[in-house]
């Protein structure tokens, strides 16, 4: 069935207005009901003419008229009195059409598209109280038609001011049926009563669903002619344990190759939606397991495929600690190929000891193989283990211990063997209320089985964070970084009560990995300064060095900047950084914004963003600004109403060396009464002494059943004396 809502269509004149559409409803079980009945439908018209002309002369001259019916009867109720059988059904027809006529220099074009397709929506339920069925059946080819613009390489012209928007072309013009069948066979909650509850007080509850889309379109640009459908059926066994099955098949007949038949099998603690369900096997012990096997057949047979994935999942709780495990095994084999293997043996545990040591371990094994004669036999696995203790938390400094290996290695001697030790400290609020610092040392090692090289980095972190007051905020952030061949360290906190900070440096300051024996220093110092609730200061700077045992040292000094302050009718930021390297490198980044929103009645914005980048000798730069001001003008008598409205934005962009463009935009719109409208525009844009200027009149009246839009713009540009002219009306009666 379809009920008629309210939405926003953008019509072919170009302007957008509200329409009333249909919407399907009553596809599936536990969707709603329409109650409307008698007949809907709409016919819409429109024309639009386009023409080019450089230096007096026509370049491109186009026009296109198009039309649109639909007709739908609707109708609803119960297949009798009394009855728990229900049905909605909607019948009609839509028919579209576009003639389009294109003429230039070179030649001429005349296209004329035509589409007429029947329309339908039925949906037929059966849900009686006291049985264990459950059944609803569908069937639709509902998709409306819709016009496609600029589809004629003709209208695709770069020297072009405004777009033709010219309709060419029509989607979802072809076949689009939807059907389908879903069926519950289930004891309602005890409700099945007599021989159906004797019956099924121990079948398991079953669940079949059956869905199919035939899809053709042999007309336009967009052809296909495909058919996919979809049969599933899922039964629950003893306790939570579920049975499904599922078979899909996409045939296409413009492309072989594409089409495919995939079945699946799937029995364990998945229920019926999907979702994972949990085996109580003692009271503090839960279980959950798995297995499917999937098959793909494609029209090729190299690239058909073949998996099985077996997944056992196990939660242990007690009052100290609790454990996790998730095993897995997959198979799977492409195209006729060897199978690829992989097993995944992970196990986390917590738990705590005490009321401040809470303590946290994991390992988990990762096999894999592939391949299948000796020579061809690829191996590799992973093993990894962590344990983490956080005590003194109740004191006035935390502690934190970490501790991680890593073993990987694969058939062709290569991997890596390493591991990671963290020690972190950080101040709670029984050592101070104003003050906050964090300490840690971390130690990271690898050796790479396959070049035999050998890594690892020493990282002290120092982080003080001080507000004295609500007014002021001072962080002071220093990392010491030694190693050889950087093994990729990473210097933040791993605790959650310490605020993370990224790396200030701009672009230009990516330095280059270290590559030999190096010690690494960066210094972080940032205030902020909050004198009245909406006003905020803040200043950041950092310094960055790097010395290494071949002399690529390297150092690099960031500033950044900022003010914001916001009132309820008016809000304004300035923001700015500098970095620079030792190279010569040197970025310079400035922002700024303002809105001002005094009343209903204005609204005021600027933005304004510069880029400067130097880097090898050569200067990159970038800048944009816009500024907008629209006026609200409304009515005095009776109810409030928008009379009017007035809007200008000027706009300045300047990319990369590129002469500046610049762009001044007039806009209006009056409101002759509620549902009808007049507006204007007037553009300007100047780049290179070359000026552009487009100019826009359009008139729309929105009522409850009927749109029409009437629009033209004409546009010249004074380089090559191009001069454009566009026309187009539009009417859409809906009843």
């Amino acid at each position: 069935m379809k009920m008629l809502k309210r939405a926003t269509l953008v019509l072919i004149g170009g302007l957008t207005v509200p329409m009333i559409v249909a919407m399907p409803v009553s596809a599936r079980v536990g969707d709603g009901h329409v109650t409307r009945q008698g007949l809907s439908g709409s016919a819409e018209l429109g024309y639009v003419s386009y023409d080019a002309a450089e230096n007096g002369r026509k370049v491109l001259e186009a026009s296109t008229f198009v039309q649109k019916y639909s007709l739908l009867y609707h109708m609803n109720g119960k297949a009798r009195i009394e009855s728990h059988a229900s049905y909605n059904l909607s019948v009609g027809y839509e028919w579209s059409s576009i003639d389009a006529s294109l003429s230039h220099p070179g030649g001429g074009t005349d296209q004329s598209v035509r589409s007429g397709r029947p329309l339908f929506d039925g949906t037929f339920t059966l849900n009686p109280p006291t049985s264990p069925f459950e059944l609803t059946a569908y069937s639709r080819d509902i998709n409306n038609n819709s016009f496609v613009n600029d589809t004629l390489p003709e209208l695709s012209d770069g020297r072009r001011i405004i777009a033709p928007n010219l309709p060419t072309d029509i989607s979802q013009s072809g076949t689009n049926i939807e059907s389908g069948v879903n069926l519950v066979i289930a004891n309602k909650d005890g409700r099945s009563r007599g021989t159906f509850g004797d019956l099924l007080a121990g079948v398991p509850a079953i669940y079949v669903n059956y869905w199919d889309l035939v899809s053709r379109n042999t007309q336009g640009g967009a052809r296909l002619d495909s058919r996919s459908n979809r049969f599933s059926v899922s039964a629950g066994g003893i306790g939570d344990t579920w049975l499904h099955y599922q078979s899909n098949r996409f045939t296409d007949n413009y492309h072989p190759d594409n089409s495919y038949d995939r079945t699946k099998i799937l029995f364990g603690t998945i229920n019926q939606y999907q979702r994972r369900k949990w085996i109580q096997f003692t009271n503090w012990i839960k279980l959950s397991a798995d297995a499917r096997f999937e098959q793909v057949k494609y029209g090729a047979s190299d690239k058909n495929e073949e998996e099985f994935d077996l997944n056992i999942f196990g939660m242990a709780t007690r009052r100290l600690w609790e454990a996790k495990f998730f095993s897995n095994y997959n198979r799977k084999i492409v195209g006729g190929g060897a199978p690829e293997e992989i097993v995944r043996l992970p196990l986390y545990v917590n738990g705590v000891l005490g009321a401040d040591t809470d303590w946290s371990f994991s390992v988990s094994a990762t096999e894999q193989h592939s391949g299948g004669g000796v020579s061809q036999e690829s191996r590799s696995s992973e093993d990894n283990l962590s344990a983490r203790l956080n005590t003194f938390k109740r004191s006035p400094f935390t502690l934190t211990s970490i501790l991680s290996l890593i073993n990987k290695s694969d058939s062709a001697g290569g991997g890596e063997v390493g591991g990671d030790l963290t020690l972190e400290t950080v101040s709670t609020s029984r050592f101070a209320r104003t003050l906050n610092m964090a300490g840690s040392y971390a130690l990271r090692t690898r050796y790479n089985r396959g070049n035999g090289e050998y890594s690892y980095n020493q990282d002290l972190l120092m982080h003080t964070y001080y507000q004295p007051s609500s007014q002021w905020k001072l962080s002071l952030r220093e990392t010491i970084t030694q190693g050889k061949n950087d093994a990729a360290s990473t210097t933040s906190f791993t605790s959650s009560t310490v605020a993370q900070s990224q790396n200030p440096l701009s672009t230009v300051t990516n330095l280059t990995t270290p590559s030999s024996n190096f010690l690494r220093l960066s210094t972080t110092a940032s205030v902020a300064w909050t004198p009245v609730a909406r006003f905020t200061a803040d200043l950041s700077g950092t310094n960055y060095l790097q010395f290494e045992s071949n002399g690529n040292d390297t150092m690099s000094n960031s500033v950044s900047a900022g003010v914001s302050y916001t009132q309820p009718t008016y809000a304004a930021s300035l923001g700015g950084s500098v970095a620079m390297q030792d190279n010569g490198d040197k970025d310079i980044q400035f922002n700024s914004r303002i809105v001002y929103k005094p009343n209903r009645t204005v609204e005021a914005t600027f933005r304004g963003q510069q880029n400067q980048r130097e880097s090898a000798g050569t200067t990159y730069k970038f800048v944009d600004a816009a500024q907008r001001l629209t006026y609200y003008i409304w009515g005095s008598r009776g109810v409030s109403r928008k009379v009017a409205d007035l809007y200008e934005e000027m706009a300045y962009l300047q990319n990369n060396g590129e002469t500046p463009r610049k762009a001044l935009t007039l806009a209006g719109t009056y409101y002759l009464y509620a549902r009808i409208s007049l507006n204007g525009r007037a553009t300007y844009t100047l780049q290179n002494g070359d000026l552009t200027q487009a100019y826009g009149l359009g008139l729309a009246a929105n009522m409850k059943l009927l749109d029409a839009t009437v629009d033209y713009t004409y546009a010249k540009r004074s380089s090559d004396k191009r001069v454009e002219n566009r026309l187009a009306a539009a009417l859409k009666k809906s009843f």
